[in-house]
């Protein structure tokens, strides 16, 4: 059983390689996003003696932009590996593999010309690559391409230049015209960009009457002491015939324009910063070992996103806002986002937009924490005999580990919005330990979970709308784009 286990691992070890050059060789980004895992290094340093400056590429986002760009439209490329070897550790969950690997690369349309020949780049190099198992896959952790200046070579007469791609190999012929790698008029970057705040937008407006919902019975006890709400939700279900009834069923969406525009400066942002802190954290699993890997995925993770937070935290504030602003006697306390910005500075100030910081931030870094810590415990346990290698049995396990550690997480949601209610108001929060206090003494510790269920049904929701609107985008466009 353990030698047929070792040859299982040791062929999706390799599968994860074939990925790689597959979606190469089809500019396929879901395919490449299949192939590495999100911390994923690739290293080309070697190629530097082309008379290019590179440096290794790390997170999976940027090795996709930059695979894209250097292949897209103007390129085509035909990967083939061989003399692979594979050494796996005694877990049989991460390998260590070598191989050889030769390539064309061809103007696109030329592969079959007369003088195809004189047009291609012939290339051999030697792949050292880390892969592990994450879940039902295995994924690339990193990839060193190690150059033989002996085997990379033209053919024919025509040169060919070897460019920067964004830190990547980018081939052009001296004689074509400028790459132009286009969908619909736009740069990949912008298509992604935009495509990926539209999938964000669907997945958010699906979901956002669960989300109102949860938000409503979240922070009823803080809408009940200014007077904004009679008397508590008895439950999900009367939460949704109240509100209906109350404000009208398009009152559902309430607050959801300030969640979908805070997706476009969040993911830039996001190119703008995670990167960084991924280079500035980047310990390796095998090579470093749990505790520092833990250390360094948390310390990113928390320093991208309150940097980020710093910018959008002010849109979340709003949304919050909005969304508790039942009405009362036909009136609300608030006529749009605009106004939530405009009555909060006046009443409160700068500060008053930043209530609850500091408990969001700690909150993104305790999930992370509970999450891979949970998946990387039961794992091993779980994941074992008939279930090793079972898509369904993994995607179970990280369904309930992300319940889970939502969950755990769940009072720091709680304590963060119940202070971005009290801004405007006469009493306030004097931090969130004084926060958590209060809301314990006043309403017990269940209070600190109130609209969890419905933060349980919103994830579904959200997850079931995006998944048909990537199917419509593999038929449309060909690939998904995925919004965060």
């Amino acid at each position: 059983m353990e030698r047929i286990t070792a040859i299982l691992s040791r062929q999706a070890a390799i599968d994860a390689l074939l990925r790689y050059t597959d979606g190469l060789d089809r500019a396929d980004a879901a395919q490449l996003e299949s192939a590495f895992t999100e911390n994923a290094i690739i290293d080309l340093t070697a190629f530097s003696a082309l008379g290019m400056n590179y440096e290794p590429i790390q997170g999976r986002d940027s090795i996709i932009a930059a695979c894209m760009s250097a292949v897209g439209d103007a390129l085509e490329t035909t990967h083939s590996l061989t003399n692979i070897l594979v050494k796996l550790n005694d877990q049989n969950d991460s390998a260590i593999i070598t191989c050889y690997s030769e390539s064309q690369h061809i103007k696109k349309g030329q592969a079959f010309a007369s003088d195809s020949q004189d047009k291609s780049l012939i290339v051999k190099c030697r792949y050292n690559a880390s892969v592990s198992q994450q879940g039902p896959e295995w994924r690339i952790e990193r990839l060193e391409v190690i150059r033989d200046p002996e085997r990379i070579k033209s053919p024919g007469s025509s040169t060919l230049q070897v460019a920067s791609a964004g830190s990547f190999t980018n081939f052009a012929m001296a004689h074509s015209a400028q790459q132009s790698e286009t969908i619909l008029g736009l740069s990949p970057f912008a298509i992604d960009f935009l495509m990926g705040g539209v999938s964000a937008a669907i997945s958010k407006t699906a979901a956002a009457p669960i989300e109102r919902i949860k938000l409503l019975i979240q922070n009823q006890d803080e809408m009940i002491k200014a007077g904004r709400l009679d008397r508590k939700y008895s439950g999900i279900g009367e939460c949704f015939r109240r509100t209906i009834a109350d404000e009208g069923i398009l009152s559902l969406w309430r607050g959801n324009t300030a969640n979908v525009i805070r997706y476009f400066p969040t993911q830039a942002l996001n190119f703008a910063f995670r990167d960084k802190f991924k280079r500035m954290f980047g310990y390796q699993k095998d090579r470093d070992g749990y505790a520092l890997w833990m250390v360094g995925n948390l310390a990113s993770g928390g320093l991208a996103g309150a940097t980020g937070q710093l910018f959008v935290y002010s849109l979340d504030y709003t949304r919050t806002r909005l969304a508790n602003d039942a009405k009362k006697g036909g009136q609300r306390q608030f006529n749009g986002f605009i106004d939530v910005y405009r009555k909060t500075l006046a009443s409160d100030g700068i500060v008053g937009l930043y209530r609850g910081f500091f408990p969001s931030v700690f909150g993104a870094v305790v999930y992370r924490g509970l999450y891979f810590g949970m998946y990387d415990s039961f794992k091993p346990l779980v994941l074992v005999g008939a279930l090793e290698n079972n898509f369904l049995a993994s995607f179970c396990l990280g369904y309930l580990v992300t319940t889970a550690a939502g969950i755990a997480a769940y009072p720091l949601d709680t304590i963060r919005r119940r202070m971005m209610m009290t801004s405007g108001e006469a009493v306030k929060y004097k931090s969130s330990f004084h926060a958590a206090k209060q809301i314990v003494a006043g309403n017990g510790v269940r209070a600190l979970f109130n609209g969890a269920g419905a933060n349980i049904l919103r994830g579904v929701a959200g997850a079931g709308a995006l998944s048909i609107y990537e199917q419509l985008q593999l038929i449309l466009l060909g690939k998904t784009f995925k919004g965060e």
